[in-house]
């Protein structure tokens, strides 16, 4: 095709490979097969292969992704809201592709971490209704504990002077990767029909741990301690938090619905 010297969507003239205006490409290939997988790719994950160099980097160097989003390069990754949603969308997908009951596995790992005793009638439907709002809230759940390490981020690293918004950028990429980890944990599971997802619980506060060092520029055994409370007081004030929640839900359920 030939190259023109004006852009073929607003007319500005051409000076590089893409548009300073519009930033449409200069040079376009006929349209394929290849061509069509492409823009798809392109339109999911943002911008050709930011998705799989996020993934990459998150994976080897955790805190460096969101150091280096926060420093104010916004085009080298998917932006952390993007990315943790993208993740989380994957895992929903995975569920279905592997023919595995989001909610049967939800409720084999809670009783993974703590054997809780077999509730009947109303009780037993109310859980069974929570844990099928959990399964179909999987995302607003997930995200709803970033503004806890968010917070505790500020805390415990307030040297760092970042701001709320600032502490939850690494708070939702480790999120979103701890996701991506918690699918490998899916496919053992569907493999092995051995559920693994407690020792990821110690995998995920080792890799938020390593990603604090990355992230607040911070060494030593000072580091470890503030990165694993953060982690652990914010995951308590969560759980405090959606229990007092639940707790309210099921006094009113009791009160005004079940006579």
């Amino acid at each position: 095709m030939e190259i023109p010297n004006n852009c073929i969507n607003c007319g500005e003239q051409l000076t590089g490979n893409f548009c300073s205006n519009c930033g449409q490409r200069r040079r376009v290939n006929r349209l394929s097969l290849k061509t069509f997988f492409e823009d798809y790719l392109s339109r999911l994950f943002g911008m050709d292969t930011n998705f799989l160099r996020t993934l990459r980097d998150l994976t080897i160097s955790p805190g460096k992704v969101g150091k280096t989003f926060v420093e104010g390069n916004r085009v080298k990754y998917i932006g952390p809201v993007g990315y943790f949603f993208l993740i989380s969308t994957f895992f929903i997908l995975e569920f279905s592709f592997l023919g595995v009951d989001i909610k049967e596995f939800m409720s084999a790992t809670s009783e993974s971490f703590a054997a809780s005793p077999k509730l009947e009638g109303e009780e037993a439907k109310l859980q069974s209704t929570l844990m099928e709002f959990v399964s179909n809230n999987f995302k607003i759940i997930g995200f709803l504990i970033i503004p806890f390490l968010a917070l505790w981020g500020k805390v415990l690293f307030r040297k760092s002077k970042l701001n709320l918004f600032e502490h939850s950028v690494n708070a939702l990429y480790v999120e979103g990767h701890m996701i991506f980890i918690q699918m490998i944990g899916l496919l053992l599971y569907k493999w092995t029909n051995v559920l693994f997802n407690q020792y990821f619980l110690f995998i995920n506060i080792a890799y938020f741990i390593w990603s604090c060092f990355g992230f607040y520029k911070q060494k030593g055994f000072k580091t470890v301690l503030k990165g694993g409370a953060l982690y652990l007081f914010a995951y308590i004030s969560f759980f405090l938090f959606f229990i007092l929640v639940t707790l309210t839900g099921f006094i009113i359920y009791k009160k005004f619905i079940v006579q």
